[in-house]
């Protein structure tokens, strides 16, 4: 039986008859088969950047390559540090219970700080790479007044082991392990005081810790395998959204007459999203002062899979990301008007894309999403093996295209 990083490697789980295929899906299974599954800074990502600039530069008029460093390692390593600092923590807690409040706190700290504020907190504790974005210019016909771009993510995720495992019940063990964190520094915080200060009797301090160690020891020492090393193909995260700038490119390449007079269409291949959005922050900060000076309008696109699940996202929980409602309903009417009902949704964790850029100062854009990530069935394929090319509907790319060209009119009349 093939271990799970062999089948890590695999194009199809079973293969979609050619019938069904489009140009976009056949863009997004070649660069399966000659990249792969694509680490942050890996030279699978690499490969992918080179082929997506090979398919870019027949239909812009510019294309390039901007490689930036970081340490890919350094996003999820809460999952290592955090359990690391509470394990060592927790037979303190009999000794020297402040100590191991600390270290609680510490742990936590790791997390907030990688997890929930996507920064480089501890990332300086790990060896650099070098990732890269593709970025696709396709001028206007006539003076350029406006910017509006497509983008998505080239590189692929790491495994995350309780998806594929444990898919109904991450979602608590996420929420519960940070709440029973704050239980025991407090519990430790209060042995502190009321035993080491003020000499009050430890006894219920001392069975309470045993008892709360026996629920957290299992819980913090199961991050140890909240993912694994090596990536997955990520077909649907996010060489989906990858496929759907080449269907934007093809179609405004075969029909020049879409091609809008005043607005600059950008395609935006982003390196290093699954390592904390590291490479759409290296593109605002490195393009921020150009961009400022005329509008700028994006629609970011990240797992488009399902054709009867696109939505657009209007709101990212983790980072408080919030979108221009305008230009929110903007796409919403980009897609009613190609026949797409599109509702509203709330990322609940996590991150696009979409987030980076608003955080740089950009707020006139959505990310747009085929997929449930709340639903089990689509946990056990999203950041796992099973996210191969056929979980990717061709029709759910067509529906994207179609309502990206639309948008751009949308975009090009409201100037």
């Amino acid at each position: 039986m093939p271990k799970n990083r062999e089948l890590a490697t695999r194009v199809w789980k079973e293969k979609i008859p050619e019938k069904r295929m489009n140009n976009m899906h056949r863009f997004l299974v070649k660069i399966c088969e000659e990249a792969g599954p694509r680490e942050a800074g890996s030279e699978a990502e690499h490969k992918a950047a080179d082929i997506t600039k090979e398919e870019f530069e027949k239909y812009c008029d510019k294309v390039e390559k901007e490689e930036f460093q970081l340490a890919p390692k350094g996003f999820l390593s809460f999952t290592f540090l955090s359990p690391l600092f509470v394990l060592i923590g927790i037979p303190i807690y009999w000794f020297y219970p402040v100590v191991s409040a600390v270290l609680a706190i510490l742990a936590m700290l790791i997390f907030y700080m990688q997890f929930l504020r996507y920064t480089q907190f501890v990332d300086f504790l790990f060896p650099k790479k070098t990732s890269v974005n593709v970025i696709g210019e396709i001028n206007p016909k006539k003076e350029w007044k406006q910017t509006l771009m497509f983008s998505a993510h080239l590189d692929s995720a790491y495994q995350f082991n309780f998806n594929l495992y444990m898919p109904r019940t991450f979602n608590y063990f996420l929420i519960g392990l940070p709440i029973l964190l704050v239980i025991y520094i407090i519990l430790s915080v209060s042995y502190f005081i009321s035993s080491w200060i003020f000499s009050v009797p430890s006894t219920v301090f001392i069975y309470t810790g045993i008892g709360i160690a026996a629920i957290i020891v299992p819980m913090a020492a199961m991050l140890f395998f909240f993912k694994t090393n090596w990536a997955v193909m990520g077909a649907n995260d996010n060489l989906s959204g990858i496929a759907i700038l080449q269907g934007i490119g093809e179609t405004l390449g075969n029909s020049k007459n879409l091609i809008p007079n005043h607005t600059k269409i950008l395609l935006v291949g982003f390196g290093s999203e699954e390592a904390g959005l590291r490479g759409s922050k290296f593109w605002v900060k490195r393009h921020k002062t150009e961009l400022e000076k005329k509008p700028f309008f994006f629609l970011n696109f990240d797992g488009i899979a399902k054709s009867d699940d696109i939505h657009v996202i209007h709101k990212e929980k983790t980072l408080r990301a919030k979108y221009n409602p305008n230009t929110v309903k903007l796409v919403v009417q980009s897609a009613k008007n190609v026949g797409i009902e599109l509702p509203y949704r709330e990322l609940p964790f996590g991150a696009t894309d979409g987030s980076a850029l608003i955080q740089g100062g950009f707020s006139n854009g959505a990310s747009l999403e085929a997929m449930d990530i709340d639903k089990p069935e689509v946990k056990r394929w999203y950041h796992t093996i099973n996210d191969t090319a056929d979980v990717v509907e061709p029709e759910a790319l067509e529906l994207a295209r179609k309502l990206a060209i639309e948008f751009i009119t949308l975009v090009e009349n409201k100037k």
